[in-house]
């Protein structure tokens, strides 16, 4: 494990799904998704922000595919991968330790994707 991966978090509360429909195949469905967590997780404001709230992982590591245990993002982890169909992000912070939970369906016409998030809040 490098020094910003997360561990995997345990079981936690189920918060909400939200799903929409893409016109594009799973592939390039998770491509781009990737691409927009990279570009929005990996920023110096995203930094300051983390370091401010206690954010783990504390820095981004970026990685053209994202890899379990390497891969991170400013309090997210990738914590499981399997292109095209799933990506689980994890972390935590000085008020929640949370989990999203990317789930891609091929459609006849495109696909799915299902954004879960699960979170505990002490």
């Amino acid at each position: 494990m490098t020094p910003n991966a997360v561990p995997p978090a345990p079981e936690l509360p189920f918060i909400d799904t939200h799903t929409v429909h893409v016109d594009a195949s799973p592939e390039a469905l998770y491509e781009a998704l990737w691409l927009v967590l990279v570009g929005s997780g990996t920023s110096r404001a995203a930094a300051i922000y983390g370091r401010a709230v206690g954010c783990e992982p504390r820095a981004f590591h970026r990685t053209a595919q994202p890899e379990p245990g390497v891969s991170t993002l400013v309090g997210f982890g990738v914590e499981r991968a399997e292109p095209p169909r799933r990506l689980d992000l994890a972390g935590s912070h000085h008020f929640s330790t949370y989990r999203i939970e990317f789930e891609l369906t091929p459609t006849a016409s495109g696909a799915t994707i299902a954004a879960t998030t699960r979170a505990e809040f002490p």
